[in-house]
């Protein structure tokens, strides 16, 4: 919708970036993950994402499949404070992080 949304009450999205270059965590209802490059502000994710085939709610769904087509579009990243910010080339955030306690 061009614009980030809100999570579904009671779900969670998780991101692990690995130092090895692998992104992996929980999208909603699936396990994923992919490769990914960093370096200075840029950063691009292998739009090859391997999941997990649970079924879930529709709207929980919905969100995943959102989330995991938004990683491949991302083409920089910010780190602010405990967040993190992944953006496409245009500048359009792509996805919101907090870092876990």
């Amino acid at each position: 919708k061009g614009a980030l949304e809100s999570l579904a009450a009671g779900s969670e999205i998780t991101a692990v970036f690995g130092a090895d270059g692998k992104l992996s965590g929980e999208a909603t209802i699936n396990r994923y993950s992919t490769a990914y490059e960093a370096s200075g502000e840029t950063m691009t994710i292998d739009a090859a994402i391997a999941t997990t085939k649970m079924a879930g709610p529709k709207k929980l769904m919905r969100q995943e499949a959102a989330y995991l087509a938004a990683l491949p579009k991302t083409a920089t990243f910010t780190i602010e404070g405990d967040e993190l910010w992944l953006r496409d080339a245009d500048g359009a955030a792509q996805a919101h992080f907090v870092a876990a306690e």
